[in-house]
C-alpha cells in the first residue's frame, strides 16, 4: 500500500510542475511506466481530482516525446 505521504510528494510535485511555466528541465530516474503507474494510483485512491490526472499525465507523456 502507498503511503500517504509518498502520495503527497508526487501530487504535489506535479502541481508545482504544473504551475510553473519556466520549467526547462524534468529529472526523473524513474520509468515514463512507473510514472504513469503512480499517478493512475493517486487518481484511483481519489487522492487527485480527474483534472489533476489528465493534466499531469498530459505533463509525463509530452516529456516523453
Amino acid at each position: 500500500m502507498i503511503k500517504p505521504a509518498y502520495i503527497f510528494l508526487f501530487v504535489s510535485s506535479f502541481v508545482l510542475l504544473s504551475c510553473s511555466s519556466n520549467v526547462e528541465t524534468f529529472n526523473s530516474t524513474r520509468s515514463l511506466g512507473t510514472q504513469l503507474d503512480d499517478l493512475n494510483k493517486a487518481y484511483s485512491m481519489n487522492a487527485i481530482t480527474e483534472e489533476e490526472y489528465k493534466k499531469a499525465k498530459e505533463i509525463l507523456i509530452d516529456h516523453y516525446q
